[in-house]
């Protein structure tokens, strides 16, 4: 039946066997059309082959079912991201936002996205709300600094690289390499010390 389809699916997916996943979840749709679960689980099968289209086709089709729900509209909303549709990805993650105002992870998302398009001030208050509701997570705090960075606030931004690295010193080697900082990195007085802080002194 469909469930059982369904479920030994979403096995076959967690095994990293996405075609064998993908029959299964088409199967259980042949019974169910519409069943949104199934469709999103199909989608991250597709997703997980490299199969955006069609990744995108099935996530398109449960939001038509279940238009409400955020956590479909911010799975489509990061489809569109890796397609490289991004303006369509940031009206998705923004109606995703406005049912569930509260998301850190979401907010982080359409900032990254926001970035991509060159709106840093947009993506910079979209870190930020985010450590407002989840402080000191390294990820935010490193991509607020290079949104700091990109907009010309190098003070602002060395100082959040050494945020991030003092609390997840993976960043290090992530910050030094990081296009996003060669302003920081090529100016006279604070060059040396942003090769300081990342190791490269």
């Amino acid at each position: 039946d469909a469930p059982t389809l369904n479920n030994r699916g979403v096995v076959l997916s967690k095994l990293g066997r996405h075609a064998e996943a993908i029959a299964d979840f088409t199967a259980s749709l042949s019974l169910t059309p519409r069943n949104p679960d199934v469709l999103r689980n199909r989608a991250e099968a597709y997703e997980a082959l490299g199969a955006l289209n069609d990744a995108l086709a099935d996530l398109t089709r449960a939001v038509e079912v279940r238009p409400n729900d955020p956590d479909l509209l911010a799975r489509r909303g990061l489809v569109l991201a890796k397609s490289d549709r991004l303006e369509s990805a940031i009206a998705a993650l923004n109606r995703s936002l406005e049912l569930q105002p509260d998301r850190p992870d979401r907010l982080q998302d359409r900032g990254i996205i926001l970035g991509r398009l060159g709106r840093h001030r947009q993506a910079l208050a979209d870190f930020d709300r985010a450590l407002e509701l989840t402080p000191d997570v390294p990820a935010l705090i490193y991509n607020r600094a290079c949104a700091l960075s990109l907009l010309g606030r190098k003070e602002e931004a060395l100082h959040e690289i050494r945020r991030a690295i003092s609390i997840d010193a993976d960043y290090r080697e992530m910050a030094a390499e990081d296009e996003d900082f060669g302003n920081v990195r090529q100016d006279a007085r604070l060059g040396p010390r942003f090769s300081q802080i990342v190791g490269r002194a």
